[in-house]
């Protein structure tokens, strides 16, 4: 059995904490990697792009509904399957 791990946090949030304990979590989190590789049960990891370029997506109504940092949202139409942007 596989299982995916993703970790978010506050970007904001996460700079107030004081860097030996940022440094501690960093280290906390490469040692887990290290640990599962040795087991066999470690296949990837990598950053995801800064908060500020993503994207929400909430279920409203049985569609997905995309809504950008900024607030504007987006309809996926599965018909098309196309995004068309509303303002």
């Amino acid at each position: 059995m596989k299982y995916l791990l993703l970790v978010h946090y506050s970007e904001e949030a996460f700079s107030k904490i004081p860097k030996n304990t940022r440094n501690d979590m960093l280290a906390e989190s490469i040692r887990l990697c290290h640990q599962l590789h040795g087991k066999g049960r470690y296949i990837h990891a990598s950053p995801l792009q800064p908060e500020a370029t993503g994207t929400v997506v909430r279920v409203k109504d049985g569609k997905p509904v995309m809504t950008d940092l900024d607030g504007r949202a987006s309809m996926y139409d599965r018909r098309s399957s196309c995004n068309s942007k509303s303002r």
